[in-house]
């Protein structure tokens, strides 16, 4: 018993120590941010860095994403452009060739009808990136879209009416 109250008395001595110097550490880090040793509690204290650096990974794991989602939508843009300039070089080939054709007296071919599957399939492709990207409309697209917010449709009953009018003199003509 007497071997365990000296080791006990030495262990309980070396933890007096390693508490007082915390103590005294943490009176000057408190001091050090301007907070009042005596009244500030340790996990008060520290709760407030843990809180800081909880989110500012957060933050930073927010920036990350944004910088990644940006990235893709750049090289979602870049592809969609470059899509883009290939259709009008297709298309500005195309003329060329078919003004060159018109020079030369040569009638055009309508590519798709003649030439066999593969090119059908292609002229089908550039038509449909075409209308993707507004190149078949052309500069009078921003008319079209001018006039037809300017036109008004006349309400649901006047159209309902008219039709049945309509139905009404074919049952009687026929």
């Amino acid at each position: 018993m007497k071997e365990f109250l000296t080791m006990a008395s030495v262990r309980l001595a070396e933890m007096e120590d390693l508490f007082t110097d915390m103590k005294s550490r943490f009176d000057r880090v408190c001091r050090l941010f301007c907070e009042d040793p005596a009244t500030t509690q340790s996990d008060e204290f520290f709760g407030i860095f843990d809180h800081f650096i909880t989110c500012f990974q957060e933050a930073k794991m927010d920036n990350e994403n944004v910088r990644k989602k940006k990235e893709e939508e750049e090289k979602i843009a870049k592809q969609h452009q470059e899509r883009k300039s290939t259709m009008r070089m297709r298309t500005l080939e195309r003329k060329k060739s078919n003004a060159n054709r018109m020079a030369n007296g040569q009638p055009i071919q309508q590519t798709g009808i003649h030439n066999g599957k593969g090119d059908e399939q292609t002229e089908f492709d550039d038509l449909i990136s075409a209308l993707r990207t507004g190149d078949v409309f052309g500069e009078n697209m921003d008319k079209f879209k001018r006039n037809r917010k300017l036109r008004t449709s006349p309400p649901r009953v006047e159209r309902m009416e008219s039709f049945l009018r309509e139905r009404s003199k074919e049952r009687i003509l026929n």
